[in-house]
């Protein structure tokens, strides 16, 4: 179904037959089916943290922190990390606020 689905919004780009807000909706039905097909191989989307986790998340970016917020809050989620039982299958990719001392220190 998630195959017959891709090919008819291809053909539907391909043919301009949609307007831009059918596409948006129509990506996010694809989106929504592709992770019915992840939940029935028993994958899931992990929990976002507000706290940086480094056995669930990657921190590829920081940014000095600013008031209000503690060294090490996840300031914005890059990609979506997913799990299978306890086994992390991707980590989530994160920006992160740093103590401006500790903005060199990786740690």
């Amino acid at each position: 179904m998630f195959y017959d689905s891709l090919n008819w919004f291809q053909k539907s780009l391909v043919n301009k037959e949609m307007s831009l807000d059918v596409v948006a909706d129509s990506f996010q039905y694809l989106i929504d089916e592709f992770l019915e097909v992840l939940y029935r191989r028993d994958v899931l989307p992990m929990e976002s943290s507000n706290r940086f986790d480094p056995r669930t998340q990657k921190a590829v970016k920081l940014l000095p922190s600013i008031e209000g917020v503690s060294d090490q809050d996840v300031a914005q989620v890059l990609k979506r990390g997913f799990t299978r039982g306890d086994r992390v299958l991707r980590a989530e990719d994160v920006v992160i606020y740093r103590d401006a001392t500790k903005l060199n220190d990786p740690s």
